[in-house]
């Protein structure tokens, strides 16, 4: 498997990806907590990688909002590397 590194490299497109696949089941009700997690840290990456790209564009962006916005990315990067690798796994044993 991909180490996070990987993962990080294309983390605006996971943020999509999951974003699209939360749309296709249609509704909160029916996605499992771990879906439901990695959906909570793609949003808290988008809006911190927005939050942080608005304070560039005006000189203002801090040390903290920058590692903020590091650390969603993180976040998300992993939650997303471990979900793919469960979820592939158990798609591949079936």
């Amino acid at each position: 498997m991909p180490p996070v590194e990987k993962y990080l490299e294309r983390v605006d497109d996971l943020v999509q990806e999951v974003y699209n696949a939360y749309r296709l089941v249609g509704n909160a009700a029916s996605v499992t907590p771990e879906f439901s997690a990695l959906v909570d840290k793609a949003f808290m990456c988008r809006t911190m990688s927005r939050v942080a790209t608005n304070h560039r564009e005006h000189n203002v962006l801090t040390e903290q909002v920058a590692a903020e916005a590091r650390a969603a990315r993180q976040a998300l990067a992993e939650a997303y590397k471990d979900f793919w690798e469960k979820h592939h796994t158990l798609s591949n044993a079936q």
